[in-house]
């Protein structure tokens, strides 16, 4: 999911892969003894957020006829990166500090002559006010693309097109695990400690930039 936002390290690959993985079914399921016409895609978690962003983009269309849920949806705060650039050039800059291009090109470049093994044992952190998770550090995640580029997927907004309709319309359960996201507590009980007193001492901590609302409501919002 790293990506320049442009066409030179394009967005939602992994996304295009569960794309290209549908039409695969679509094509082949009868070879196994399925019915072409009941497909039904699911998943959890990040599974889960991917059936939404799937069920928003157009490219689907008649690829599926149902799709499950589970503690994900397509508008949740942690499924759409709205700094992808930013953080792309973040990694390389963590790679290689004497690195200062802007260039997607000259980017794409620098990556590609590190071994993968330093690119996935690198670390970037969310920078203040560039957070898209109430817990954790999410960064590599789905972005809507310009519609104009090669093989786009997710071209609008999700929020809008859910609204008027504009998504594969087919039945759909939707649901979620209880506590999950505890999970991405860190067992150390000082840093649940911590965490707790950043919530409890302003409760807009809860709200964060994803949810498009103004400081002003942000803060009226707890009163």
């Amino acid at each position: 999911f790293l990506t320049t936002e442009d066409g030179v390290i394009p967005g939602n690959l992994g996304l295009k892969d569960q794309h290209f993985a549908f039409q695969w079914v679509k094509n082949n399921i009868h070879l196994f003894g399925g019915d072409p016409e009941k497909i039904t895609i699911s998943g959890e978690s990040a599974g889960g957020a991917s059936v939404g962003l799937q069920l928003v983009s157009q490219r689907n269309k008649g690829l599926f006829r149902g799709a499950i849920l589970q503690s994900g949806t397509s508008v949740a705060q942690w499924a759409h990166q709205n700094y992808a650039r930013f953080y792309a050039f973040e990694l390389a800059r963590s790679l290689d500090p004497s690195f200062t291009s802007d260039n997607s090109t000259e980017l794409l470049e620098l990556l590609q002559s590190f071994p993968a093994s330093n690119i996935n044992n690198n670390t970037v952190t969310a920078a203040v006010g560039k957070e898209s998770a109430l817990l954790g550090s999410l960064i590599w995640l789905p972005v809507i693309e310009e519609a104009s580029l090669d093989g786009a997927l997710i071209t609008g907004l999700f929020h809008e097109d859910i609204r008027t309709g504009n998504i594969n319309q087919v039945p759909i359960i939707i649901g979620f695990n209880s506590e999950e996201a505890l999970l991405f507590l860190n067992s150390d009980p000082s840093d649940v400690e911590a965490r707790a007193k950043y919530f409890d001492s302003d409760l807009s901590n809860l709200i964060r930039n994803q949810f498009n609302m103004t400081k002003e409501k942000q803060t009226d919002s707890w009163h």
